[in-house]
């Protein structure tokens, strides 16, 4: 893997609004400057003009003073086992530009926090929550950390849940076990009846009836969804409680 410096990732006004943000955190900050850091996958060690083209390639931006290092480091970058926009984009880029040898480029943001005392792991832990986007970016101490941006793991084996034999009980485990973040109201569902003399047949019965209705229809588009499922229910609906909007 390949380390780049790039340019400066926040404007003076930036700067200060950030920081003006981390030090309602922690007072003894001092200063934050933040530069971009570009991590190449290569399949070999570049020539010298393989790095040139490389180089100029990723350099970009408006001209600003080099970031000033100093102080704790903080690298955002994106989550491991996740391809960024812009590393598709800059990877197709650097292909077009016959550096067939880069297998893939990504981009992180390396923060340097100054503070009147090094800051704890703890500290840094809530700082580096500040900085990030929880749902799309992780936090590593140092650059060479950003290696887990490359690793190729091998896909987890299909896990199989049990809602037959283990009903609601089993959803609430793989629930936890395997991060799927199900409300209650997905977790304690009622359309399996295993009592229904049609058995599993019934399952796809009730689902194949569901009316699927849009977050705000209209009445004519009410009327569409119901008559072929069911022209009884639309006989003896009550239209003038659907609202237009």
């Amino acid at each position: 893997m390949m380390i780049l410096s790039g340019a400066p990732s926040l404007s003076p006004f930036r700067r200060e609004k950030l920081l003006t943000k981390l030090r309602e955190s922690d007072a003894s900050i001092q200063s934050v400057c933040a530069e971009y850091v570009h991590f190449a996958e290569v399949r070999k060690p570049l020539t010298p003009a393989e790095t040139i083209t490389l180089e100029a390639l990723l350099t970009y931006g408006p001209s600003q003073q080099k970031a000033d290092k100093r102080g704790q480091l903080l690298l955002v970058a994106p989550r491991p086992g996740t391809i960024s926009p812009w590393s598709s984009k800059a990877t197709d880029i650097a292909h077009n530009c016959g550096l067939q040898t880069v297998i893939r480029l990504e981009r992180g943001t390396a923060y340097y926090i100054e503070a009147s005392t090094p800051l704890s792991e703890q500290q840094l832990a809530g700082l580096g929550e500040l900085l990030r986007d929880r749902m799309v970016e992780s936090v590593f101490g140092e650059l060479e950390q950003a290696r887990a941006l490359f690793s190729n793991n091998l896909p987890t084996p299909v896990s199989v849940v049990d809602v037959v034999n283990g009903g609601s009980n089993a959803l609430t485990v793989a629930n936890v076990s395997l991060g799927l973040a199900l409300a209650d109201d997905e977790i304690d569902y009622t359309l399996y009846d295993d009592t229904h003399p049609d058995g599993d047949v019934s399952f796809g019965v009730v689902i194949e009836n569901t009316i699927p209705i849009e977050a705000s229809p209209t009445r004519q588009n009410l009327k569409s969804y119901l008559v072929p499922i069911d022209k009884s229910f639309h006989n003896n609906i009550n239209l003038s409680l659907i609202q237009d909007f």
